[in-house]
């Protein structure tokens, strides 16, 4: 019994030491660093007209024509390159006769702008000078054939003398839209009563058009307004042509495009004896006036403002994908008279989730 004891506990001993032996073992550890989880972006923007743009254009003469010569001219480059800057480099005019005469002229025209800008100035710079004793001169201005005005040049410049004459042709001479200043003509005539004959020289023609041109098309995050505004609609009515609006997804994740109406307000507006329904505040045209939106080629989704305060689904935008939602309106026969002089205004809110 004795021994038996012994080897019992010579056992625990050994297994002891063996269990105390596991904590001694070779280690090699290397680490991976860097390590970043980063959520994705949804951003759309809408497409519409950019800030307005002011600029400056300086138009020299692209043709000329000068009945002070006999034959007549028509103004070659080489003419025409004298008359771009202030410098020695002049066209000389043919003989003036001793009175003005209509049929007596030099004329210039001018290259065209972009009809579609707003102008906000035009000045002539016009630098001559005369050779020998003219006794009169003047600047005649054209809207094609019709005549504007004139400026008489009196005092005249002593002879051989440069003088610039500058002359505001919006103010002066309702020269204020692109397509007066695209029809402008200049014409330039002097005259001599005691010796006919004399001449005159030309050296800086340019007509300063400073004028504000629209923006063109940019993505914005700030929204847009008025892109629906239409005035005198009865039942039966439907919008022509869609108005498109530009939706991208400027993200790096797709979504789902949709688009509800918010912030309706439904006003009464006039009251006409032949209106019928509810006459009272606030009006009623939200519950018949109907909205479909389409996205590209996908079948439109639709239904009356108040039905699209509730998001309806557009299609789906990846990343960086850009399209157009297409929008139209209809306003239903059997809305009858309960809409007359309604007026509603409301805001369309685009939405891109996932």
């Amino acid at each position: 019994m004795k021994r038996l004891l012994h080897l019992v506990l010579a056992l625990l001993v050994v297994a002891a030491m063996a269990g105390a032996g596991t904590w001694a073992y070779f280690r090699d550890t290397e680490t991976s660093t860097g390590n970043t989880f980063a959520a994705g972006t949804l951003d759309l923007k809408l497409r519409g007209e950019g800030e307005p743009v002011a600029q400056t254009v300086h138009l020299n003469p692209d043709y000329g024509y000068d009945t002070s010569k006999s034959p007549a001219h028509v103004l070659t480059s080489g003419d025409l390159d004298a008359l771009t800057s202030s410098d020695d480099e002049r066209y000389q005019s043919g003989g003036w006769p001793g009175e003005f005469s209509d049929s007596q002229y030099l004329e210039f025209v001018f290259p065209s702008i972009m009809d579609s800008v707003s102008i906000e100035s035009v000045v002539l710079w016009f630098e001559w000078q005369r050779t020998g004793v003219i006794e009169g001169a003047k600047l005649v201005f054209y809207n094609d054939d019709m005549i504007l005005g004139e400026r008489d040049l009196s005092p005249l410049p002593s002879g051989g003398v440069d003088r610039t004459e500058v002359i505001d042709l919006k103010n002066g001479f309702g020269i204020d839209t692109a397509a007066k200043v695209n029809a402008l003509k200049v014409r330039f005539q002097a005259h001599d009563k005691d010796k006919p004959g004399h001449t005159t020289s030309h050296d800086w023609v340019e007509l300063e058009v400073q004028y504000t041109a629209a923006g063109g098309p940019a993505w914005t995050d700030g929204g847009l307004t008025e892109t629906l505004v239409v005035e005198n609609i009865k039942p039966g009515d439907a919008s022509g042509a869609p108005v498109a609006v530009g939706v991208k997804n400027a993200g790096s994740l797709g979504g789902t495009l949709k688009l509800r109406a918010t912030d309706i307000l439904d006003e009464e507006g006039d009251n006409p004896a032949s209106e019928t329904g509810d006459t009272d505040e606030p009006g009623e045209l939200s519950r018949y006036l109907r909205l479909a939106a389409s996205l590209g080629a996908l079948p439109p989704a639709s239904g009356t403002l108040d039905d699209l305060t509730a998001p309806v689904v557009l299609g789906t935008l990846e990343p960086g994908a850009e399209d157009e939602v297409n929008i139209s309106w209809f306003l239903p026969p059997e809305t009858g008279n309960d809409v007359q002089g309604d007026r509603v205004r409301f805001t369309i809110e685009f939405i891109l989730e996932q």
